[in-house]
């Protein structure tokens, strides 16, 4: 996958991931660094040079990093920083993206992904620190575009999720 031209990649090896993934949970969860080394980078390269080419893939990678959210979480932190920050990066692409299915699914890996953030002390801090007034702003972004006003209710309620953690004192790091 990894090797071939963008043309030549099939979707459905995101979407065999994304099954593998969901089916065999935590079993697979040494495997997903190796997989995302190998799926994650090219395709996003494919997806983010416009919002129109590659649609199935679009979706598909999108649908593959909601199950390592949900179901392999740990993993995220098993790849290295820069690998880490693009996966971020990526979900706020998501959540700016136009097409509703898109933009919805990334609005669902950012919830995930702050609830197993809060789950997870020994990488919280250094999350929040790094990442969370710039996904509070880019939340912002989105709900007061209106291009995006049918995620306004989900929108609410990340920034709900977001401002609790200031607010109850999870975040303890300027």
């Amino acid at each position: 996958y990894q090797k071939n031209i963008a043309n030549a990649r099939d979707p459905e090896v995101l979407t065999l991931f994304t099954v593998v993934v969901e089916k065999l949970k935590s079993h697979v969860l040494t495997h997903v660094p190796r997989v995302m080394e190998s799926v994650f980078e090219c395709t996003l390269q494919m997806i983010t040079t416009n919002f129109e080419d590659f649609p199935e893939h679009r979706i598909r990678f999108f649908e593959f990093l909601k199950a390592i959210t949900t179901w392999c979480f740990p993993a995220l932190f098993n790849i290295s920083a820069e690998h880490q920050k693009l996966v971020v990066d990526s979900v706020v692409w998501a959540i700016k993206h136009t097409e509703r299915n898109i933009a919805d699914t990334g609005l669902d890996i950012l919830s995930e992904l702050l609830s197993n953030v809060g789950k997870t002390p020994a990488v919280a801090q250094g999350f929040y620190q790094q990442y969370l007034v710039a996904l509070i702003q880019d939340v912002f972004a989105v709900m007061t575009d209106r291009l995006h006003k049918s995620g306004f209710k989900m929108h609410a309620t990340l920034l709900k999720q977001m401002f609790h953690l200031v607010i109850t004192n999870q975040v303890t790091v300027p």
